[in-house]
């Protein structure tokens, strides 16, 4: 009788530990993305840990608040994108026989916690949209109550249910499955997918772009979104809308991914681009994070960079320091406006020829060539550029110093001279008084615009403000971080934006005539642009570091939250 009680209490541990393993291998089974039940063909997908959360997080926020009754929105709910998808929505829920419907409250209403969304096609806003979510709860939102003026439909043994407009064309189409909820513009992307929960391999997740992007990403973040850019770099709406207008740029790159990751202290996006082609980029010692030291704290905006070239350091001291006007100068390209009265001319013009052709004007000229010249034989290695509030000068704005490292000691005759001929057509009458007064180890050039320049060894800082290079310079000693970042930029509020808004205000005044009555557009800058700024006042400082590799581009961007 002993006998039999242990092995039948030895089997019952055998079994219990086998549930154990099972239930443990189980547990730590990675969740498989929602994008892998979605049809293939998407352009990005969008994935969410707790859409539900994160929803909630921003309907209670003070930032949408103020968003909301901010100039920013205001210009942006009359602008043609806005008045496109305002038209869209209207005829989704037209399509779906609640034109009452408030899209806020059905967002909210069929926001669940693992949510992903795909997008098959911008311009007729094809998506998928699925969510998960207790079945009492999903069956709770308007379209499920309305289902009755539906028409039902199946997909591998799944109800869904379909409604169109025809007058607009319109689909939506929805379904709930245990515990999912799915939402799309097009009955054929809900029954694909559908028939891809029961299994199948033509999927999102399965396409090359998803996968390859997704490999090479460390985490899944809060949220993460998948783009397939070789795509979306040839559809004609993302190349009209995509506000940076970098389409050559992206065009390197075949896809991506994207992930955030939030908490009370920060943002944290972390960005993987892989090229369509392997290149050079990254060989070599990146010595941006080693000049990145010596920007101030009390600095507005810097931004190193690697190895930068020849034409880019020349244009880096001509735009911003030397020429900042640009080489051309203002051009304008309207026609001449014709007087409502006829008027040809006036008694003060009896004296102009009209059978010659009128004198050339003799403007002058940067000369870049000296400085590409002095810049090629020095090999550079890291370039800096360094932005300062200014708000107490007579015109508010910022000061800027630029800083260059080359490879070998910088010949202090040459380069103030190429400096000097540089730009002395601009700031001198025939290169009259374009001399270098020393003071210490800093320089001063004479002219009507204040210069100063500094050298030492491999490393040249040149700045419109004497306080801004001496402090500088006076960061040399600092340590170098760790990192090989091939540029690193970052920008802090506290430098630069009450500065900012100071020069725009004044600028705009006084380019607008001077007029601030009612009913007006919203000044661009000082009133557009800040009061987004303003509703994002949560963020003190925003830092970038972009790594190249021979396949890929890796960014890390913080927001520090205050």
């Amino acid at each position: 009788m002993s006998r039999m009680i242990r092995s039948r209490r030895n089997l019952a541990a055998a079994v219990l530990t086998g549930l154990a393993l099972a239930v443990t291998a189980w547990v730590q089974t990675p969740t498989a993305p929602l994008p892998s039940v979605f049809p293939a063909g998407a352009l990005l997908t969008v994935e969410s840990k707790n859409f539900a959360a994160q929803l909630a997080d921003w309907n209670a926020s003070e930032e949408k608040s103020d968003w909301l009754g901010g100039d920013n929105y205001a210009v942006f709910s009359r602008s043609k994108l806005f008045i496109r998808l305002r038209e869209a929505q209207g005829e989704i829920t037209q399509a779906a026989g609640l034109p009452t419907l408030d899209t806020a409250d059905l967002l909210t209403a069929i926001a669940g916690e693992r949510s992903a969304l795909a997008i098959y096609d911008i311009g007729e806003l094809r998506f998928l949209y699925m969510t998960e979510m207790p079945r009492a709860e999903a069956i709770q939102n308007a379209l499920w109550q309305a289902r009755a003026d539906f028409e039902p439909r199946n997909a591998a043994g799944q109800p869904f249910f379909v409604r169109s407009s025809q007058e607009t064309g319109r689909e939506i189409a929805f379904a709930v499955v245990d515990d999912r909820f799915l939402l799309s513009t097009s009955a054929d992307l809900l029954a694909g997918s559908l028939e891809l929960l029961g299994g199948g391999a033509s999927t999102v997740a399965a396409e090359a772009w998803y996968q390859e992007a997704t490999a090479e990403a460390a985490s899944v973040g809060d949220v993460r979104m998948v783009y397939n850019m070789r795509t979306l770099a040839r559809t004609s709406h993302f190349r009209s809308y995509w506000i940076p207008q970098n389409i050559t740029e992206l065009s390197a790159f075949r896809s991506g991914v994207v992930d955030i990751d939030r908490s009370t202290e920060e943002i944290r996006e972390r960005r993987v681009l892989l090229r369509e082609e392997t290149s050079e980029a990254g060989a070599g010692e990146s010595r941006a994070t080693a000049l990145a030291r010596l920007a101030p704290p009390a600095a507005g905006f810097f931004r190193a960079s690697a190895r930068p070239s020849t034409e880019e350091a020349v244009t880096l001291l001509r735009e911003k320091l030397l020429a900042p006007s640009g080489p051309d100068g203002m051009r304008n390209f309207s026609a001449p406006s014709v007087s409502a009265e006829g008027i040809a001319g006036s008694e003060s013009q009896l004296e102009t020829h009209i059978d010659q052709a009128p004198p050339k004007i003799q403007r002058a000229e940067f000369d870049a060539g000296v400085l590409g010249e002095l810049f090629a034989a020095q090999e550079l290695q890291a370039s800096l550029l360094v932005y300062q509030g200014s708000a107490d000068a007579p015109w508010p704005g910022h000061r800027a110093a630029v800083a260059l490292e080359s490879s070998g000691a910088w010949p202090q005759g040459e380069t103030l001279a190429a400096i000097a001929r540089s730009a002395s057509g601009l700031w001198t009458m025939s290169g009259v008084g374009a001399s270098w007064a020393q003071d210490g180890e800093i320089y001063q050039m004479s002219g009507l615009k204040p210069l100063f320049a500094a050298l030492d060894g491999g490393l040249l800082v040149v700045a419109d403000d004497r306080a801004l290079l001496e402090a500088i310079l006076a960061r040399r000693s600092q340590p170098t971080l760790k990192g090989e970042a091939a540029v690193i930029a970052e920008w802090r509020r506290s430098g630069l934006q009450q500065p900012s808004e100071a020069l725009f205000r004044r600028l705009e005044h006084q380019s607008g005539g001077g007029y601030r009555g009612p009913g007006r557009e919203p000044d661009l800058f000082s009133e557009n642009i800040a009061s987004l700024s303003r509703a994002l006042d949560s963020v003190i400082s925003m830092r970038i570091e972009r790594t190249e590799q021979p396949d890929r581009r890796l960014e890390s961007v913080r927001y520090e939250l205050d």
